[in-house]
């Protein structure tokens, strides 16, 4: 690490940047949350619905899909043959987390309307209903930040990899 320059003024820049981009993000969210309606909830909800079927089709097809992207990332292969299948397991990695987390939220909210005491509870009725909404709306955007956390880690551990072997040559 002690050949790779640390410039602070990149850095302070990068910051200024992001917190510019948040603080715009936050005042657009201050002001669409202020003008939406409850009423909007209910008609979205009604518009989305997944058949029973699917629900657990998807989460097959997610499940396969994540575990056989993660069973071919943990075998050893030449630098070469690597570089290809790193496709294919990004493919197999994002199908199979938007498949899941599309299927498993519909499951959950389903579960959680079929217990009475909670659906029908005056505490929880309104935070079972939002969720499901929710998690019908939001199901993708929950996978894509799984994603990026993933794909955040795997750079991470790529490059201290890098790094690391850069002393032994």
């Amino acid at each position: 690490l002690r050949y790779y320059p640390f410039d602070s003024v990149a850095m302070f820049i990068t910051l200024i940047i992001i917190a510019v981009l948040m603080g715009m993000l936050l005042i657009f969210n201050l002001f669409s949350i202020n003008f939406q309606r409850p009423i909007t909830y209910q008609h979205r909800s009604d518009s989305s619905v997944i058949s029973r079927w699917l629900r657990y089709v998807l989460i097959v097809i997610g499940s396969a899909a994540l575990y056989l992207g993660y069973f071919i990332a943990l075998q050893q292969d030449t630098t070469f043959g690597a570089f290809f299948k790193i496709w294919i397991v990004i493919g197999l990695v994002i199908i199979g987390t938007y498949a899941f987390f599309v299927g498993i939220s519909e499951i959950i909210i389903s579960i959680l309307q079929q217990v009475s005491k909670v659906y029908y509870h005056p505490r929880y009725f309104f935070v079972v209903v939002g969720m499901r909404v929710r998690l019908k709306m939001n199901a993708v955007s929950l996978a894509t930040i799984t994603l990026l956390c993933t794909f955040l880690i795997v750079t991470l551990t790529m490059t201290l990899t890098t790094y690391r072997d850069m002393n032994h040559t």
